[in-house]
């Protein structure tokens, strides 16, 4: 195929890279082994959890076309007439006045240097000043044609949000409290209070001893937080249906049944051994059973289902909202989920797995670690 001047850059077909080794091709001399990777749908119609057993995630158990899958990212301008900005041009000139500089600090000025700080975030150089050298290894035009070394270094210097001489001193956050302040009341503008998540990255750490109300206190650590969360959103929102998600640190059957009670709907992961004599069949026995096989039961005297289906491991998941809805899909007995349509599972359209439900989502010991400080950097801007 040499003769063609074909190259491949992501590799070759199975049909392609036999009629190479058949024609001698002289790219294929020095092969020692030819590797087939799996088509991409090779989940087939079955679903495709997002994590393993329980406590040992890893990407080695997401589909290839999870992975593969672009990811929207939205991006919104700075304006002109944002009062952000507007507040943190006039608290770095005001910080400057105080410290007998007058040089005034432009909105231009500002947004180019949070632009060179949004760019150092995946762009490291050992030095800071290393943006701005005329060395071939370091120089990087589009920071320097933004601002200037000097102007950089002055904003940085200057850079506040609060006034210091009315700060509050027993506010430990009191010098980016406005800018918070600022940033959460648009964001509940246009939030969409209906689907909530709870997961334990989320939660605070507060030492040894945690501070349980006492209202709660009978339901476990868990429960107890999802609860006080849901009366501060029942306060808020009294009129507004909710549907709270939350992983298997936090659900209990109690919980649901007091959820219920106060017109709330709930869905999470479970522990096996939080489901009192358990009806459903036996983790061992299902792993022997073919994958998407499932079993449930629905809780006496309660509208609430708990449902354990064989996937990538053995997944458990209950809920007062939702139902099994076993359907036929090219001669075969799967699992349906429709999040807002009674049912637990949701297969996709496409034969590649099921679309990534977010909504419930476990993680293991070592990637909690990781990815709090992720969850605290975004909770920022909530």
């Amino acid at each position: 195929m040499a003769e063609y001047g074909i190259r491949f850059e992501r590799g070759f077909s199975l049909h392609e890279a036999l009629a190479m080794l058949e024609e001698g091709d002289e790219l294929v001399e020095n092969v020692d082994s030819v590797t087939i990777f799996p088509p991409n749908n090779a989940c087939a119609d079955q679903t495709d959890e997002d994590s393993g057993e329980e406590d040992s995630t890893n990407l080695n158990n997401l589909p290839g076309t999870q992975l593969q899958a672009p990811a929207e990212i939205n991006l919104r301008n700075i304006d002109d007439q944002d009062p952000k900005l507007d507040m943190i041009v006039n608290e770095s000139n005001r910080y400057a006045n105080q410290k007998n500089h007058h040089t005034k600090i432009e909105k231009s000025e500002i947004k180019a240097f949070i632009g060179v700080l949004l760019l150092s975030g995946y762009m490291h150089v050992p030095r800071r000043r290393m943006f701005w050298e005329y060395e071939r290894d370091s120089h990087n035009l589009l920071v320097s044609e933004a601002i200037s070394r000097n102007t950089f270094e002055y904003v940085l210097s200057h850079f506040h949000l609060t006034d210091n001489t009315k700060i509050e001193t027993s506010d430990k956050f009191a010098k980016g409290q406005r800018d918070l302040d600022m940033s959460t009341g648009s964001s509940r503008t246009k939030a969409r209070p209906q689907i909530l998540a709870q997961n334990i990255a989320d939660m605070v750490y507060q030492g040894a001893s945690t501070n349980i109300s006492t209202k709660y206190s009978g339901y476990g650590v868990g429960p107890a937080v999802v609860l006080e969360y849901a009366d501060v959103l029942k306060k808020k929102w009294p009129n507004v249906q909710m549907h709270l998600f939350f992983d298997n640190f936090f659900s209990t059957l109690p919980l649901l049944e007091l959820l219920s009670n106060n017109n709330l709907r709930g869905t999470g992961t479970i522990r096996e051994n939080r489901i009192p004599a358990s009806p459903l069949m036996d983790s061992k026995r299902m792993k022997k059973q073919p994958r998407g096989s499932y079993d449930y039961r629905k809780v006496d005297g309660e509208n609430i289902i708990v449902v354990k289906w064989h996937d990538n491991s053995i997944v458990t998941v209950c809920s007062n909202s939702a139902g099994v809805n076993p359907v036929q899909v090219d001669g075969e007995n799967i699992i349906v989920v429709k999040w807002h349509d009674n049912s637990i599972v949701t297969v996709c359209s496409n034969s590649a797995g099921v679309n990534p439900v977010h909504s419930v989502k476990r993680f293991s010991q070592k990637e909690k670690k990781n990815n709090s400080g992720n969850t605290a950097t975004f909770n920022q801007f909530i």
